[in-house]
């Protein structure tokens, strides 16, 4: 699992997106049929809910999207 987040801790990151799990599919090019059966990947995208510490701002998890400007 790769997650985008500005955590410090990759581990918690990873954690805090897997419990907090409410949708994980799937994309990209496999799902408009045009993934390579040999070579291609599996991309998924999933949302979270983050816990309590993160939403109160006493935890910094901000999400990060490589088409946009994270600097928020």
């Amino acid at each position: 699992m790769n997650s985008h987040s500005k955590e410090l801790d990759a581990v918690r990151a990873q954690a805090v997106a897997r419990e907090g799990c409410i949708l994980r599919c799937l994309v990209g090019s496999t799902v408009h049929g045009l993934g390579n059966p040999r070579t291609d990947d599996r991309d998924e995208m999933g949302v979270c809910i983050e816990p309590p510490p993160y939403i109160l701002g006493l935890r910094c998890m901000r999400c990060a999207s490589p088409t946009r400007d994270t600097n928020r």
